[in-house]
């Protein structure tokens, strides 16, 4: 059981990571603001995580996850 808690705390930390950084993304400021409060966390931590959840490079994207 501890397993699949696990596996579905990553996926919803991975939905939220590429939610904030479609946000930020799209220039929705005001919007990420109220956001990340909401999911208790902090500018710049989640496009940290996505990178390295998603195993690729920072110079290696021209645009977010959710719209590649």
């Amino acid at each position: 059981m501890d397993d699949i808690v696990k596996v579905v705390l990553l996926a919803g930390r991975l939905l939220t990571a590429l939610i904030c950084e479609y946000l930020d993304w799209a220039g929705l400021g005001h919007t990420l603001k109220v956001y990340l409060p909401e999911c208790n966390l902090v500018h710049g931590e989640t496009s940290s995580k996505t990178t390295f959840a998603l195993s690729q490079k920072p110079s290696e994207r021209k645009s977010p996850w959710i719209t590649a």
